[in-house]
């Protein structure tokens, strides 16, 4: 969950009502103001896809319906969030608004959009290993220009989390270490997820062979829970479209980015939305939210247990 520092009273309370009262109302939700993207990562085809774009004012005015709706926070995702013009300005509205504000980035666009990114609760870069590697995953130079936002970020004392797609390139020791020492150099934390094609992990499974060393000695520069992995291909029940949704660049709406079949056309019917059924959640941000909504124990103690050793990641 990109989630980091919010005020306790307005989380305490919204997370009551979907928790205890059992209200419907989209807690959170994931908008992609674009698919447009710079880089063309191997793993990813978002950039493909032509889609419309909402202007400025079309989205504040979708944040204030979903504000009124009793939505705290609000993620702006991609592709590339940093390749609209207005985002520092959409920033600004969505803190006015009084949501938490997250923004996920391949991380090479920091160095012009530094001033805008300053008011973000939670901001979230990629990296997917060593020079060689992440290169290879996400073009040529993406190493040295992530690592020196890295460094831009440190010096402006903004926190930062990275997300490492893991997969058969890089579910390797030394790659994951490397990472695991920029995190700790630059006092961030790392998001581990598996690489999935739709809503399904890949067959590729190599993965698992890092686990023992990402929830060893470096777990506590890691966000993600170890319950996130044992869950994984796990038939559960699913609060997308319920608690959280995902909207697409022309104002769609769809319970997750991978269930675009149960998509309908305008957020303002997002109640009309259909509960996924018959699936098992891989990405990490839902099915983080999954298990929170669903009480799971073994997971809010893991939870609970991370914030206290390396500080609150709800």
């Amino acid at each position: 969950m990109h989630v980091r520092f919010m005020k306790i009273s307005a989380f305490l309370k919204s997370m009551t009502s979907a928790l205890i009262l059992k209200k419907d109302f989209p807690f959170s939700v994931w908008h992609a103001p674009t698919f447009r993207c710079n880089l063309r990562c191997k793993y990813c085809e978002l950039w493909k896809r032509e889609a419309k774009e909402m202007g400025t004012e079309e989205i504040k005015e979708m944040m204030r319906f979903f504000r009124s709706k009793g939505t705290v926070v609000w993620n702006f995702t991609g592709g590339e969030p940093l390749l609209r013009e207005d985002i520092g300005e959409l920033i600004d509205y969505a803190k006015g608004l009084g949501f938490h504000t997250t923004l996920v980035t391949n991380g090479t666009l920091l160095g012009e959009n530094m001033d805008k990114l300053m008011r973000l609760d939670t901001l979230i870069l990629s990296l997917d290993g060593r020079r060689k590697v992440n290169d290879f995953l996400r073009g040529k130079g993406t190493y040295e220009k992530i690592v020196e936002g890295m460094r831009m970020l440190k010096e402006k004392g903004m926190r930062f989390d990275v997300d490492f797609v893991l997969s058969r390139w890089n579910s390797k020791e030394e790659e994951v270490t490397h990472v695991l020492e920029l995190a700790k150099e630059f006092g961030a934390r790392v998001n581990f997820l598996p690489m999935y094609t739709g809503y399904n992990v890949e067959e590729d499974e190599s993965y698992r062979r890092v686990l023992p060393l990402i929830f060893g000695k470096y777990r506590r520069f890691v966000k993600t829970t170890r319950r996130f992995f044992e869950r994984l291909k796990i038939k559960g029940k699913c609060f997308a479209g319920r608690n959280f949704l995902f909207i697409f660049p022309d104002g769609s709406v769809s319970p997750c980015l991978f269930r675009e079949d149960l998509k309908i056309e305008h957020y303002e019917r997002y109640e009309e939305l259909q509960n996924p059924k018959g699936c098992s959640c891989v990405g990490l941000c839902y099915n983080t939210y999954n298990l929170l909504f669903s009480l799971d124990l073994k997971f809010i103690l893991e939870l609970l247990l991370k914030s206290l050793k390396s500080g609150p990641i709800l």
